[in-house]
């Protein structure tokens, strides 16, 4: 449900420092305490960023990207769904994944020459 590049889907079922079983119990009340709180301080997220989030999540409530662009206090904050995309991003095919990947790069470079000129 998370990947729909085959290729991807076999290099992280092939990675011997990946787990794939079940998540244990432990560790989904661990990420779901963490989701909750973070969820909470939404308001507090002031830094800029760019949201990717898919267009065909399966993973976690779709709902909350745009959740986190409203409640956010950042000044610049910008949300880019892909339609069809599945939660891993970068696990679509190469296609799909060139997009996702100029947004990052081009997110990077602008804070990277805002830092410069701000002397950073």
């Amino acid at each position: 449900m998370q990947y729909r590049d085959e290729a991807r889907r076999a290099e992280c079922g092939a990675d011997a420092l990946s787990y794939s079983g079940a998540m244990r119990l432990a560790t989904a009340a661990a990420c779901l305490d963490t989701a909750t709180e973070l969820f909470r301080c939404l308001e507090e997220v002031a830094c800029p960023f760019v949201c990717l989030a898919a267009g065909d999540e399966a993973v976690v409530d779709p709902a909350g990207p745009p959740a986190l662009l409203a409640r956010a206090a950042a000044a610049d904050k910008k949300l880019v769904t892909y339609a069809g995309a599945r939660h891993g991003l970068l696990c679509e095919p190469a296609v799909d994944r060139r997009p996702i990947e100029d947004e990052i790069s081009a997110f990077v470079a602008r804070m990277a020459t805002a830092a410069a000129a701000a002397g950073e």
